[in-house]
């Protein structure tokens, strides 16, 4: 497939910033940090043998070909790795995915999204942190839409009275009337105490003429 002629989006792998570059664009100065970086592919053609190296580092992506050997501290290529050789690092960051070819050796603690190994490949004793995504290429640039705001519950309308609801005027009279059963007995109290009030006379006396 023919590559692209328009400008590309990369990230700088020193300071984070994102910036546009050309197709074909081997190297560059960060907007963000102003710092060269490299944006170019880097390859290690066949049979060909590269460190060891304190570093390797590219925004786009690394491919170490059949026979081929690439021995770094850091490898970073955030456009992903593809290894038909021996890779031997200390700390390797692949971005999008690492690629291991039927006769590949790897050896270094991996950060990538993904692995896809063919077999035959050899992963010598090695820490991957799969998925991870430490130089944040996949963090989106645009905060999420934001959620419609809720409609308000429409407000419940009073209860209309029915036949079985509806109060007689008997019962709404019988409603309003007071209770009169504490009026009759307080009467009744009262008309106990004056009895008690008033004495009997006594059989043994008499009016003296």
């Amino acid at each position: 497939m023919a590559r692209s002629t328009g400008p590309k989006l990369v990230q700088c792998y020193l300071c984070g910033h994102r910036f546009e570059v050309g197709a074909m664009a081997q190297s560059t100065s960060c907007p963000g940090c102003n710092k060269p970086v490299i944006v170019a592919d880097e390859e290690i053609k066949t049979g060909k043998r590269r460190g060891p190296i304190r570093e390797l580092r590219t925004c786009g992506r690394i491919k170490v070909g059949k026979r081929a050997r690439l021995m770094a501290e850091q490898i970073v290529a955030h456009g992903g790795i593809e290894n038909l050789g021996i890779i031997e690092a200390k700390s390797v960051i692949a971005g999008p995915g690492l690629y291991l070819g039927p006769k590949s050796e790897f050896k270094g603690e991996l950060h990538s999204q993904v692995v896809v190994m063919d077999s035959g490949a050899k992963v010598k004793p090695s820490m991957f942190h799969v998925p991870s995504d430490p130089s944040g290429l996949l963090e989106k640039r645009e905060a999420p839409p934001k959620e419609p705001p809720s409609e308000p519950k429409p407000k419940a309308s009073p209860a209309i009275p029915t036949s079985s609801t509806r109060r007689s005027p008997a019962a709404k009279k019988s409603a309003t009337k007071k209770p009169v059963t504490k009026k009759v007995v307080k009467k009744a109290a009262k008309k106990a105490s004056k009895k008690k009030a008033k004495k009997p006379p006594r059989s043994g006396d008499s009016d003296a003429d």
